[in-house]
């Protein structure tokens, strides 16, 4: 879904990151990307992964997540390597990580850079929201109680990626991002506030000063690339970009 930004040479685009093996991408996806120069995505990909892993000199996990760590180890008893790999992650990289996986194509972000790399004719540049240093950040703010909470609901509801993935490629198909932020309220971490607080609404208003001077100041078709989730509510992006806050 994209949104034309009246007065400029702006389009907002909510995406999925990822999306159920084998589906198709949305029918505008491709109609519209093909127009712009410039692409803003959240972050670099490449740098995010590798910041997933807890920094040298952290606590140890297993004390950061008191209550959940044990329950891990009871799960995996005999897969060492599982543990091992999970011991070495941030606490909301656990929380992914102990769900149980579906299969997935990358989702909307993959064209973009692929576009970026043509030749001829030049692709597009890409430029980004945030550093993923600044995103996790935020996470890590998050206070280890609450991760310890979020990882144990993990546990209990192992298929909620699962869900939440099949439920919101169909509200992102039809349209319908208000959706998508109830799917994400209640089938992922984001139904703990703090959580919700800091993967959406603080990062949203960390991209906001680029946005809105890229609304004033872009002399080319420029489109930015946000998870859909981050479209609605009160915090969202669409909600934010009202023409009187351009001031």
């Amino acid at each position: 879904m994209y949104f034309d930004i009246k007065g400029s040479s702006v389009r907002l685009g909510g995406t999925m990151h990822c999306v159920p093996r084998g589906r198709p991408l949305a029918h505008w996806v491709l109609r519209r990307d093909q127009l712009a120069r410039l692409i803003y995505l959240e972050h670099d990909k490449e740098e995010s992964d590798q910041g997933r892993f807890a920094p040298p000199g952290s606590q140890p996990i297993a004390r950061r997540l008191p209550n959940s760590w044990p329950r891990i180890q009871r799960k995996y008893p005999f897969d060492r390597v599982r543990v091992e790999h999970l011991s070495r992650l941030r606490p909301f990289a656990v929380a992914s990580d102990v769900l149980d996986p579906a299969p997935f194509d990358p989702g909307v972000e993959r064209l973009a850079i692929a576009r970026s790399n043509e030749t001829q004719p030049p692709g597009p540049r890409i430029e980004y929201l945030e550093t993923a240093a600044q995103s996790y950040a935020l996470q890590d703010g998050v206070s280890d109680d609450v991760w310890d909470a979020a990882v144990s609901w993990a546990l209990d509801n192992p298929a909620s990626f699962k869900t939440a993935l099949e439920t919101s490629y169909r509200a992102w198909v039809a349209g319908d991002f208000e959706e998508v932020d109830r799917i994400s309220t209640l089938h992922t971490q984001n139904k703990f506030a703090p959580i919700k607080h800091a993967v959406i609404t603080a990062r949203n208003y960390l991209w906001l000063p680029t946005v809105r001077e890229l609304v004033q100041s872009a002399n080319e078709p420029t489109l930015i690339l946000v998870g859909v989730a981050h479209l609605g509510g009160s915090d969202g992006l669409l909600s934010q970009l009202l023409p009187a806050d351009w001031g």
